[in-house]
């Protein structure tokens, strides 16, 4: 209360958000940087969002996000250089789009939203930060290093290639962090691992979070799952982890392998489903919708991934009311919540994962369905320092 007895007015919050993949409905990173945005909308006053171009005029892009949000361009389109050189360029173009605003106006949030790579330089190492912002970055991940051997386990003859990922993404955050080191007030992390890795940052605040919010309503009616069905839907790189659950149908008599994804019908993975014949069915590149009557239709999905940050896969999984089967890395099991089954990796990995496959059947589990834009709001809510809906 103030002199008089009243309330003092609340400061309007405009948030200065930098997503490089903002575009609804086109993949897993632009729609985490979409959701963001709208939850955005939804708790503050003003929202402006700098965006790379895109086949979407940005007047049309702003509508969709939400009618307080103005998008900016910076940046090549995509498509017209390999993605890190784009993200490169974009990062500086950003940077150079957010100083020119910020010298017409104030914003109380500075947040860079996507790439949600916490190894990757971001625009605000390039800004000079000023009195009165509140600087968040995240949702972010990716400081997940599995162990040696149960790498080897997964992706075989890739070794040498996760050896110099890994080194090389370990660098990188040593800088990024470096340059950002005691100037962010928040880091959102999307698994326990990120959260670990945001340490040596040294931001005020570390909240965990994921990036989705999953349309529910717009979901296929829930049906029973087939028996002894289990699905893998992701793409066919090593690092996911099919080739082990293809492996693992030897441990599985009786069982139906379905798989889905771009990639995931290359030659290696056909050649090692030969022994299973029928039971190994290959379905290629499917829309969403489709995705989803498949998980409704099985009784396990799987996703072993070594080293996934927030697979929205696994979210859609539990949201159907399905056990997730993982490894305990990264951040598959926490998309999953309480549907993850975690392989045990101390037995040979196509054993494990035959063993959490069969214990994930006999699991009666309600569906799961928190990854929603409310969550989202309330998590901004809490970075961003707004009274009243904070978790």
């Amino acid at each position: 209360m103030n002199a008089a007895g009243e309330k003092p007015a609340r400061r309007r919050t405009r948030a200065l958000i930098l997503a490089y993949a903002c575009t609804p409905g086109r993949g897993s990173e632009p729609g985490a940087g979409a959701a963001l945005a709208r939850a955005a909308s939804a708790i503050c006053d003003e929202v402006t969002v700098i965006t790379r171009p895109s086949s979407m005029e940005p007047s049309k892009l702003a509508a969709q996000l939400g009618p307080n949000v103005t998008v900016v361009l910076a940046g090549p389109r995509s498509g017209t250089l390999p993605t890190y050189a784009n993200y490169a360029i974009w990062i500086l173009r950003s940077a150079s789009k957010a100083r020119a605003l910020r010298r017409s106006r104030s914003y109380s949030v500075v947040h860079h939203a996507t790439y949600a790579s916490d190894w990757l330089p971001i625009p605000l190492a390039f800004l000079r930060k000023r009195d009165g912002e509140r600087w968040v970055w995240g949702p972010a991940g990716g400081a997940t290093y599995p162990p040696k051997e149960v790498t080897a386990a997964v992706v075989g003859a890739g070794m040498r290639a996760e050896a110099l990922r890994s080194a090389l993404t370990a660098a990188s955050r040593r800088l990024a962090h470096r340059l950002l080191r005691r100037r962010i007030d928040v880091a959102i992390a999307l698994n326990p691992d990120a959260a670990l890795g945001f340490a040596p940052l040294k931001p005020g605040m570390v909240l965990q979070s994921s990036n989705a919010a999953l349309d529910y309503d717009s979901w296929p009616a829930h049906r029973s799952p087939e028996p002894r069905t289990v699905l893998f839907a992701g793409r066919g790189v090593a690092w996911k982890g099919l080739l082990p659950l293809i492996q693992a149908m030897e441990h599985l008599p009786g069982w139906t392998l379905h798989i889905a994804g771009t990639g995931t019908d290359a030659r290696p993975y056909r050649e090692a489903a030969k022994p299973y014949r029928d039971r190994v069915i290959f379905h290629g590149r499917l829309d969403r919708d489709d995705t989803l009557e498949l998980m409704n239709k099985s009784a396990v999905f799987a996703l072993p991934s070594l080293h996934d940050s927030a697979p929205w896969a696994a979210a859609e999984a539990a949201g159907a009311g399905r056990p997730v089967v993982c490894l305990p890395y990264g951040g598959v099991s926490a998309m999953a919540a309480d549907h993850a089954v975690v392989a045990d990796t101390s037995a040979p990995l196509p054993l494990a994962l035959a063993k959490a496959v069969t214990r994930a059947e006999s699991l009666s589990l309600p569906a799961f369905r928190g990854h929603t834009s409310d969550s989202l709001q309330r998590t901004l809510a809490t970075a961003y320092a707004i009274p009243g809906i904070q978790k």
